[in-house]
């Protein structure tokens, strides 16, 4: 048996999943920028955040 590369090709690359991952960090990034708006608008108070 030959070892040719052409015989196997590989196999190519999901582009679902380069777009799913982006869609989620999207979605956290969203999340984040939306906690950072309530929080400076005081509508929001983070429950870890220290009083001075």
């Amino acid at each position: 048996m030959s070892n040719k590369a052409h015989l196997r090709p590989h196999k190519k690359q999901r582009q679902a999943s380069r777009t799913a991952r982006f869609l989620v960090a999207l979605l956290f990034i969203m999340i984040f920028a939306l906690a950072v708006a309530l929080a400076a608008t005081g509508r929001y108070v983070p429950a870890g955040r220290i009083i001075p």
